[in-house]
């Protein structure tokens, strides 16, 4: 399927999961997405959707997983994401995606599941996120994010997987990465 995705699809009131990955899909993402009160799942990877993200879709409450990776979407990742408490997956990564990763995903206690790899990302790791109690996996290759790693890094105990190469990241390894006993795979290659 192709074109531009209807936004009366955001005015579906009992719309649960919109599943629309790997398409042809254009445009930018409805604002009307943000009325899906009801929304779990918004699945929307590999299409050729462009512009912003819309910082409405932080009113879909109820979302637990938010797919929209292998795009062409553009600017800021909006601080209004970190309102989804629920939220356990977010993908948002091969985008264009630029300027610093929010503080606000730090009230995100559920979240296991973050990759913002391949995008223009820029500024310090974000302090908070390395707090967050179920974060599992944290992937962010392939950006501009810079600085050292934060020592908050020893606070996220169930992650496993760590991914933080092809940026330009400065300092030592902070020695609370040795609290880390679920780590299984970390890589800060250049």
């Amino acid at each position: 399927l192709s074109g531009p995705i209807p936004p009366e699809l955001g005015r579906l009131p009992s719309l649960e999961v919109i599943e629309l990955s790997q398409n042809k899909f254009t445009s930018r993402i409805p604002v009307t997405f943000g009325l899906l009160s009801r929304a779990t799942g918004i699945y929307l990877s590999i299409n050729n959707l462009s512009g912003p993200i819309p910082a409405e879709l932080g009113n879909c409450s109820k979302v637990t997983n938010l797919e929209l990776d292998r795009n062409e979407l553009s600017g800021r990742i909006p601080p209004e994401l970190g309102n989804l408490t629920d939220l356990v997956l977010l993908f948002l990564w091969n985008n264009s995606l630029e300027g610093s990763i929010p503080a606000s995903f730090a009230r995100c206690e559920a979240l296991q599941f973050l990759d913002f790899s391949w995008n223009y990302l820029s500024g310090p790791l974000p302090r908070a996120v390395f707090r967050l109690p179920a974060l599992y996996k944290f992937l962010l290759v392939g950006n501009r994010l810079s600085g050292p790693i934060p020592s908050t890094i020893g606070s996220c105990k169930s992650l496993y997987r760590l991914r933080l190469g092809k940026n330009q990241l400065s300092g030592p390894i902070p020695r609370e990465i040795g609290c880390l006993q679920n780590l299984t795979f970390f890589d800060i290659s250049d």
